[in-house]
């Protein structure tokens, strides 16, 4: 099956970034919701898990217009990331109507700068 996907990383706040998402784009979460990383057991060789990091997101999953997966995850320092904000990720969105194109850019720009 042919997929389009968008993975965006966040250092603190994904489950808000992805909650504005779904209230611009609509649908549900893939699954159960998100999977946080508190929901995997250690294994051997892995980071120990900060305990302010247990309930961060893992991986979410939003199925946007109908064809495109927007997925995400918290990037904690504990766990070896480092973000660099700005070129950390790409989406490119291809509606095909022009109301629906403003639509969504108005939706996603609103108070951004």
């Amino acid at each position: 099956m042919v997929a389009v996907s968008t993975y965006l990383n966040f250092s603190r706040n994904t489950e808000e970034a992805f909650s504005f998402y779904k209230s611009i784009f609509g649908g549900e979460f893939f699954g159960d919701g998100p999977m946080r990383f508190g929901d995997i057991p250690p294994q051997e060789g892995m980071l120990p898990m900060a305990e302010e990091d247990k309930n961060l997101i893992m991986d979410i999953e939003l199925k946007i217009l109908g064809c495109h997966n927007l997925t995400g995850t918290d990037a904690p320092e504990s766990k070896g990331f480092q973000l660099n904000f700005g070129n950390n990720a790409y989406i490119n969105l291809q509606p095909d109507i022009r109301v629906e194109t403003k639509r969504l850019f108005d939706g996603v720009s609103k108070g951004g700068k």
